[in-house]
């Protein structure tokens, strides 16, 4: 499945932008995707309306989310879930043993309506 993503986007909280994690993160995926991964720190910034990203997650092949303690925020959230409905495939970045590895996510569920950083988890 990963050998044959073209392109790819890169869910990940704003807390980790231009961080050690999200560079490491970044790097991995790079080197795994043979296409492009859409990293919206690097490549959109910040934008007002959710929507444009919305759009855009419609037009990956996969995506890619990083969790932040357990959680993800409630962009990532939305892309998510966005992209669990139009069946694009999502895979969490995870940490084990300071090795990244990818894992399927299948759910995820909202647990907070007002932490915009806790908001949801992945099951």
């Amino acid at each position: 499945m990963i050998n044959t993503i073209n392109l790819a986007y890169y869910s990940h909280s704003v807390k980790t932008y231009n961080s050690d994690k999200e560079k490491k993160e970044y790097d991995f995926l790079k080197k795994i995707i043979k296409g492009h991964v859409i990293c919206p720190n690097q490549h959109i910034g910040k934008l007002e309306s959710s929507e444009i990203y919305q759009n855009i997650i419609k037009k990956v092949d996969c995506v890619f989310v990083s969790d932040n303690e357990g959680f993800i925020g409630k962009g990532s959230y939305n892309e998510c879930l966005n992209a669990l409905e139009n069946n694009i495939p999502v895979f969490v970045i995870k940490n084990k043993n300071n090795n990244l590895e990818l894992e399927k996510v299948t759910k995820i569920i909202q647990v907070s309506e007002y932490n915009l950083f806790q908001f949801g988890k992945i099951i």
